[in-house]
């Protein structure tokens, strides 16, 4: 799977907010696209990594 450069981001956002004591955030609001990039084409392993991240 190819990501995209905004990816390699996660890992330290999520470092950054685990740090500062964040507990709940909002994933994928806007990923409409990414999650379903040609009708019935689910993609979800990009948002599994993510939310990987977080456990």
């Amino acid at each position: 799977m190819k990501y995209k450069a905004c990816d390699m981001l996660w890992e330290p956002d999520v470092k950054l907010m685990q740090k500062s004591g964040v507990k709940v955030v909002r994933v994928a609001e806007f990923a409409r696209s990414r999650l379903e990039p040609s009708e019935g084409d689910y993609q979800f392993g990009w948002l599994d990594k993510a939310m990987d991240l977080f456990h």
